[in-house]
């Protein structure tokens, strides 16, 4: 081997030693350890977040935050003014805090002059705005929560009638309100077509979006068995359509049921359709939903070819043979009506309010971007005077009777 090989050799060998000792040193400071260690019992988990109009200052806005509590209060009892909690034997301990503020930033830093714990909104489970709140507050704080790193963006989003730091302060057995709402939309809704489930980001895409009325569902506090006494539980009654960031139509759970169909969003439910003969249920039930727009004369027509398809699992007449494939027909015609029929009127609805929840508008805009400005200023207009085509097609699959 020659000098000049032998040099070159040599300098490639100090090459890849520097290498490997910059990228061990980058891999050490990136790895965690002791150094940013950060104990459980000096943070302070919000477990929930409430956003409500501030009672005596129209231009502020009442933040609420439920923390998880580690330890149980020996008293029993919850605390009073500004702070709020649930300490029942057996349950989930929590403490509500409010502050009244101009920004969310501000009042979460209020809360925690408050608190002899660091504020920890990582875990922010849910998100509970009052309809009372204004464009503006609604609009600043959803901006706000959005653009914020600490907040997490995944937690579900709800709306409520009237207070939302009431709903979570509920006196809930078992758990914390927070818990509660984030359960509801999460592992425990099994008749998911009655549902609308909106996640932070998800809400904040919808508001941004041309030719689509963002929504929300609707919560409410209700007693599980009146009679006996037991404690409240939180439910869905519906969903609630905004327009211009303030509720202009609410859909009850029925309606929210068709909603969810004409969005092609029901899956392994159960579903009861009356037929001339009585009603048919049918078990795992699936659709399939395609929505374009398309011209028509000087109006819009809006058209929708759905798909639903479910497993008998209870016939109106048991006397009929399962074989027979007559009345088996007979009922899909008679269900095609039904739902097409019970689609259009929700619809209407929607038309008459000017609200577009399904985004008929984005289809539009995407045929025909010459338009945007229309779409903009005056969808609205344009979907409430639109002429709507919807077809469905329901098909029972009949597995047959035992003998």
């Amino acid at each position: 081997m020659t000098g000049r090989s032998r040099f070159a050799f040599s300098s490639w060998q100090a090459v890849q030693r520097w290498v490997v000792t910059g990228v061990s040193v980058g891999t050490l400071l990136a790895v965690p350890g002791c150094w940013d260690y950060q104990s459980i019992n000096t943070r302070a988990t919000v477990l929930g977040m409430a956003i409500d109009p501030a009672p005596n200052h129209p231009d502020q806005i009442q933040v609420t935050a439920q923390f998880a509590v580690l330890h149980a209060d020996p008293s029993g009892g919850g605390g009073s003014g500004a702070m709020m909690g649930s300490q029942a034997s057996g349950s989930v301990p929590f403490e509500n805090l409010t502050a009244e503020a101009h920004s969310i930033t501000e009042g979460m830093r209020r809360l925690q002059l408050n608190l002899s714990r660091s504020v920890d909104s990582t875990q922010v489970r849910c998100v509970v705005f009052s309809e009372r709140l204004s464009p503006l507050q609604l609009q600043s704080a959803l901006q706000e929560l959005t653009r914020q790193t600490q907040i997490n963006r995944a937690a579900y989003v709800a709306a409520v009638p009237d207070s939302a730091a009431d709903l979570l302060a509920q006196p809930l057995s078992d758990e914390a309100p927070a818990d509660a709402v984030a359960k509801k939309f999460g592992v425990a809704v099994k008749q998911y077509g009655y549902y609308v489930r909106r996640q932070l980001w998800e809400f904040w895409r919808d508001s941004a979006q041309l030719g689509l009325s963002p929504s929300l569902p609707e919560l409410t506090a209700t007693d599980a068995v009146p009679s006996e006494g037991k404690p409240r539980v939180v439910d869905v009654s519906g969903l609630c359509i905004y327009k211009g960031a303030r509720v202009a139509a609410r859909l009850n759970r029925s309606d929210t049921l068709m909603f969810n169909i004409l969005s092609g969003r029901v899956r392994d439910m159960g579903l009861d359709i009356p037929v001339q003969e009585g009603l048919v249920s049918l078990g795992d039930v699936r659709v399939k939903s395609r929505l374009w727009t398309m011209a028509d004369g000087h109006r819009v027509r809006i058209v929708a070819r759905i798909r639903l398809q479910g497993t008998m699992a209870r016939r109106p007449d048991a006397d009929q043979m399962a074989d027979d494939p007559a009345p088996l027909t007979k009922m899909e015609e008679q269900a095609n009506q039904y739902l097409e029929q019970a689609l259009l009127s929700t619809v209407r609805k929607m038309q008459q309010a000017g609200v577009d929840p399904w985004g008929f508008g984005r289809f539009y805009l995407h045929a025909h971007p010459e338009q945007s400005e229309l779409v903009k200023y005056h969808w609205a207009d344009v979907f409430r005077t639109a002429t709507c085509d919807t077809h469905v097609r329901v098909r029972i699959i009949s597995r047959g009777e035992l003998v």
